[in-house]
């Protein structure tokens, strides 16, 4: 079995969930494993297990030349992820299937397959391979135009343990959120609330239209319009009970007037939703994002005023940079810059870390940026003693400061000592890691260090 323990069959596991979800066993679903051989199949659970992955494609050709479109993947569907010994790993439920030409598929798509670096020249690069490959088997042709059918799905059970509810979804604009749109756009409207980060879904009343429009934003293939800009939509989707909570834009190719002043990233929470930690955890998730772009520096901006989402800039690590003045809107904007920074001692943490901590919310975090770090183990990073990545779904940040900030600011500069580095020092990643393991971990002044934390156990195994 992929992760230890007792072998599990797919039937087995699936009758297991079923009596401890309350679900009727004889509800269908399907079982399969990802990839085209035993390693890949491997890895690929892996990556869902671990919270990195929660999406996946396959080519719209084969279930045509296989005669088997009623096979076809749909929102809500379960299936039971097999790994190459054909036992059960987990189980995975569905939230968006769509259908795109394979030039049009998403960098957000790509990002959510967890592969490589998570970007979307990986993606395609990996992908034409396999589809071609694929097609060739079932007498087909692939091309550019192949349609791809793109699914995003939440991890719902694991073979040995429970997995906690997910609170939050982050979906690409389509009509099965129709309603929540036009709901969201007049909560908006009926408090004048300004639409950060919705795109134009102001002027759209038209539920249609605005996804097409946001669609055609994401759409890598098109050519650059008078703004000169792509960027992805996602809307946020409480879990629990299917209701938009927030939305997100995310601009991977900048314009002056975003380079000048707006940044990268904007968002809002709907208004009946605010001063829950939506705001913080959709910006974290902005920023993992905009990482498979490449992106070293990420500019985050908001009215002087708002203090609300300075709190939530703060939360994820932001400083300030400067206030610009927006003429075409007439306002003032705070500018932040949001870096690769890692707390000295996060680099003893990720060197034990196995899965658990505060919460769920917090440890899928933890976990999707140490993939991204050791992902590009190259890349530059910023060690300083403050607010981190890690700390932008930490429980116990309040405002950008920690509620244990006495305690953990000694484990900082204790690290930051042994590791004769500078606190601000820029360092790759890979040598920051090094450095910690020889000089705290393997000379025994970890427990020295850290010894009072709540986590020690852990790390003593």
């Amino acid at each position: 079995m992929l992760f230890g323990g007792e072998e599990v069959k797919a039937e087995e596991l699936w009758a297991e969930f079923c009596s401890k979800r309350g679900i009727d066993k004889d509800t269908p679903y399907e079982a399969w494993g990802f990839g085209r051989d035993g390693e890949e199949s491997d890895q690929l659970a892996k990556l869902v297990v671990e919270g990195k992955k929660f999406g996946t494609a396959s080519l719209y050709d084969v279930y045509e030349a296989e005669d088997a479109l009623d096979e076809l993947p749909k929102v809500g569907g379960y299936s039971v992820i097999l790994d190459s010994h054909e036992e059960a790993v987990c189980i995975i439920r569905d939230y968006d299937v769509y259908i795109r030409p394979f030039r049009e598929v998403s960098p957000f798509h790509a990002y959510s397959e967890g592969e490589g670096d998570r970007s979307l020249e990986h993606w395609r690069g990996v992908h034409k391979e396999f589809f071609e490959g694929e097609a060739k088997e079932c007498g087909v042709t692939f091309s550019e135009e192949s349609k791809v059918v793109c699914e995003k799905f939440t991890l719902e059970y694991v073979a040995g343990c429970d997995v906690p509810e997910g609170e939050l979804l982050f979906v690409e604009p389509t009509m099965n959120y129709a309603d929540e749109i036009v709901a969201y756009r007049q909560e908006m409207l009926d408090v004048n609330s300004s639409f950060d980060g919705c795109f134009s879904m102001k002027r759209m009343p038209d539920p249609q239209e605005y996804v097409d429009y946001c669609i055609g934003w994401a759409n890598p293939s098109r050519e650059a319009d008078v703004h000169g800009a792509w960027g992805n939509v996602l809307l946020v989707i409480r879990k629990a009970d299917n209701k938009m909570v927030g939305c997100m834009q995310v601009h991977n190719v900048l314009t002056q007037r975003m380079k000048d002043c707006t940044g990268h990233v904007g968002y809002s929470v709907r208004p009946a939703e605010r001063r829950r930690g939506y705001a913080t955890k959709m910006l974290a998730k902005g920023l993992d994002f905009l990482s498979s772009f490449g992106f070293k520096e990420v500019v985050a901006s908001c009215l002087p005023e708002n203090t609300g989402s300075k709190k939530t800039i703060l939360a994820n690590g932001g400083e300030y940079i400067d206030i610009r003045y927006l003429e075409s809107d007439d306002v003032n904007l705070e500018r932040n810059l949001m870096r690769n920074v890692i707390r000295p001692h996060h680099g003893m943490c990720f060197q034990f870390y196995e899965g658990k901590g505060y919460d769920e919310n917090f440890t899928d975090h933890m976990g999707q940026i140490i993939h991204k770090m050791e992902a590009n183990p190259s890349g530059k990073i910023v060690v300083s003693a403050t607010t981190d990545m890690v700390c932008a779904n930490c429980p116990n940040n309040q405002g950008g400061v920690c509620e244990s900030q006495e305690k953990v600011l000694r484990y900082d500069t204790a690290v930051l000592e042994a590791c004769e580095i500078e606190d601000g020092a820029t360092i790759n990643y890979e040598d920051f890691i090094s450095l910690v393991r020889h000089r705290v971990i393997d000379a025994g002044l970890r427990e020295q260090i850290c010894g009072d934390c709540e986590w020690n156990e852990l790390c003593r195994r």
